[in-house]
């Protein structure tokens, strides 16, 4: 009875050991999110912040109020293969929001 009990210890053991192994999907397995993708896009453009969002019937990239290193708020695009399509003015940062 005890070799049974500790033959069974030892598979599981075993068990948990292979589970740690083989366990969650590290960050660098996984395929970036939109936001680790658009992001260093923004800062290219010497912008920083705003709402990412991706146009699913004109497959790109917006990204509304981009605050910019001119003190401007901008709104961005990116097409599907995630090359600046547009770089447009939408207000001075002290500006009232339209």
């Amino acid at each position: 009875m005890r070799t049974n009990l500790i033959a069974k210890g030892r598979c599981l053991a075993a068990a948990v050991i292979v589970g740690s192994l083989t366990g969650p999907t590290t960050a660098a397995e996984r395929a970036p999110s939109e936001e680790e993708r658009i992001a260093p896009l923004v800062t290219k453009q010497n912008c920083w912040g705003g709402v990412i969002k991706y146009v699913l019937q004109n497959h790109h990239f917006e990204v509304d109020d981009a605050l910019c290193s001119d003190g401007s708020f901008y709104h961005l695009e990116f097409d599907q293969d995630l090359h600046l399509t547009e770089k447009r003015f939408v207000r001075k940062a002290g500006d009232r929001q339209p």
